[in-house]
């Protein structure tokens, strides 16, 4: 298009005689102006979708904040749970140290921790989400009541992870 910049990719090679000395250049030209803008077009469709992201996110973490609702994973493989501020916070854990499936019975009442585990070998083996209800003791020796969900997913046939929420459901048991 006359009259407007073009990019162009270039590439040059010497000619030389018999005896090596320079003679010419060889040279061809590719116009990648519109490979060129098309990058700049994605580079800022993926800057405006991370500041999606990040609305998204934050939005997700208030609306969890609100709703005393956290969010967590466990992976089999690696044995590794992963938590939301949220459910970290309802579980009285800091948001830096890995919980090890130790560490989380370590955490249940004492007299629940034979249902919640067996709550936990039902999902294990059922593909629909499993609602269970258990009480936590916080470091401070607060119990807590908890509504926990959760699901197993599948990869090639075998269970990879779990899934699931836990929301503080105390001031309604005592209610």
């Amino acid at each position: 298009v006359c009259g407007e910049p073009r990019w162009l990719l270039t590439t040059k090679v010497r000619l030389a005689d018999a005896q090596g000395a320079i003679v010419g250049l060889v040279g061809i030209g590719r116009d990648i102006t519109e490979l060129r803008d098309a990058r700049s077009a994605l580079e800022e469709l993926n800057r405006t979708l991370e500041v999606r992201v990040a609305e998204r996110t934050s939005s997700l973490v208030e609306a969890q904040r609100i709703a005393k609702l956290g969010s967590w994973e466990y992976e089999f493989g690696s044995a590794s749970a992963a938590f939301s501020a949220e459910a970290r916070r309802i579980l009285d854990v800091d948001g830096e140290l890995a919980l090890s499936s130790t560490d989380l019975v370590a955490l249940l009442h004492p007299d629940d921790r034979a249902g919640a585990l067996a709550a936990l070998d039902r999902v294990r083996e059922r593909l629909g989400p499993e609602p269970h209800e258990l009480r936590i003791v916080r470091k401070d020796g607060r119990i807590v009541y908890l509504a926990v969900r959760a699901q197993t997913l599948h990869g090639g046939g075998t269970a990879t992870r779990i899934v699931g929420t836990v929301q503080d459901i105390t001031e309604r048991k005592r209610a």
